[in-house]
C-alpha cells in the first residue's frame, strides 16, 4: 500500500498536489506526452508512429511511478490509435520500468492483436474499453491509486 503524501508539481503553469491531481493532472500530462495527430480520425496522415506512442506510454508510466501514484505493478495506461486498435500496458509489470517492447495491442473488445513474449494485457483493459465506448472523445486512459 502506498503511503499518502502531498507532492506539489507544475504542469503548463498550473500547480497541482497529488491529492487534487486526479483527472485534470492526468489529462494535462497525457496531452503533453501523447501529442499524436487528431486528424487521423478524419482519414488524414497519422503524424506519430505507433512506436513513438509506445515510448510515450512508457514515459507516462515512469512519471506516475516516480511521483508515487502507483506502486509495484499497480495501474494501467491505454491509448486509442484507431477506431479498433488500442495500445496498453501489460499485466504484472511495474509501470516505472517498461520499455516499448512491453506494450500490447488490443482490439475494441480487448482481444490481443499483438504482444511480445510473455507480456499480455491486464484484465483491467476491459474497463478502459468501456471508457472508450461510452466516451468517444477520450483518446487515452490512465488509472492509478
Amino acid at each position: 500500500m502506498l503511503a499518502k503524501k502531498t507532492v506539489k508539481f507544475k504542469i503548463n503553469g498550473k500547480t497541482f498536489t497529488t491529492k487534487e491531481a486526479s483527472s485534470d493532472y492526468v489529462k494535462s500530462d497525457i496531452d503533453i506526452l501523447l501529442d499524436y495527430d487528431k486528424n487521423k480520425y478524419r482519414g488524414e496522415t497519422k503524424m506519430t508512429s505507433e512506436y513513438e506512442i509506445k515510448k510515450q506510454i512508457c514515459e507516462i508510466g515512469k512519471r506516475i511511478y516516480n511521483r508515487g501514484m502507483v506502486a509495484a505493478n499497480d495501474g494501467n495506461i491505454s491509448v486509442k490509435i484507431s477506431e479498433n486498435e488500442f495500445l496498453c500496458t501489460p499485466t504484472g509489470v511495474s509501470k516505472g520500468f517498461m520499455t516499448p517492447e512491453y506494450i500490447c495491442k488490443v482490439d475494441a473488445e480487448g482481444n490481443v492483436l499483438q504482444a511480445n513474449g510473455n507480456f499480455k494485457p491486464s484484465s483491467e483493459i476491459k474497463m478502459h474499453m468501456r471508457v472508450y465506448k461510452e466516451r468517444p472523445d477520450v483518446k487515452s486512459v490512465v488509472h492509478a491509486l
